[in-house]
């Protein structure tokens, strides 16, 4: 049988070149205090990425289909799983009519791989990194199959250009609760009205990609 570890419940305070006991809390978890961010570890060993949208934006969905306007994409074999940290959405441009954006996935992994699209180039959120990444973000592509819908990511509302409109920019913090297997895809899809004036959006994802063992 293992040696339990001795922790000591309570508050402690501790001058620097000590070495005191791990703490824990009345319910008998160990604490923990976050230091540099929560995300600092990932990025700074180069394995947090990130991807977005072109500049001008992309036209958005008005149902949940094949087609999505921002997919990330988990190719077979890559050893990798990709799990989500953070998305965001922007209105970009033109007249949309009100409608809810859906986080989705395809989670057959031997089915095909996504096709056509454009591909977005991931950029590693530790700079100067040589690390690539194993995702293939993309827009306009055509998934093998009908995504499942997860929950709603959000309501966006009416908007229009010509309309004076605050600021905004709507974003998640998933914080890891997708991930994304080898072969599967994710995709943010939007549901409601076609609107008019050729309407964009601007769209973007953080995520870390950890290796199966």
């Amino acid at each position: 049988m293992a040696d339990p570890i001795v922790l000591r419940t309570g508050a402690s305070l501790q001058a620097d070149g000590t070495n005191p006991q791990a703490r824990a809390c009345k319910t008998g978890e160990v604490a923990v205090s976050q230091v540099h961010g929560k995300y600092y570890e990932a990025a700074s060993r180069g394995n947090l990425y990130a991807a977005g949208t072109a500049a001008g934006g992309v036209a958005p969905t008005t149902s949940v289909g094949t087609t999505g306007p921002f997919i990330l994409e988990n190719p077979k074999g890559s050893g990798k799983r990709l799990v989500l940290k953070k998305v965001s959405l922007a209105y970009n441009s033109g007249t949309m009519r009100p409608g809810v954006w859906w986080h989705c996935l395809n989670t057959n992994q031997a089915a095909s791989a996504v096709s056509s699209g454009t591909a977005i180039t991931p950029t590693n959120l530790d700079a100067g990194s040589g690390n690539a990444a194993v995702a293939k973000p993309n827009t306009g592509v055509t998934l093998p199959a009908a995504p499942s819908q997860l929950y709603p990511f959000c309501t966006l509302g009416a908007q229009a250009s010509a309309t004076a409109l605050a600021p905004q920019v709507i974003s998640e913090d998933i914080d890891g609760a997708i991930v994304i297997e080898p072969g599967c895809q994710y995709s943010l899809q939007g549901e409601g009205g076609a609107g008019s004036s050729t309407p964009k959006v601007s769209i973007g994802a953080v995520w870390e990609e950890i290796p199966i063992i």
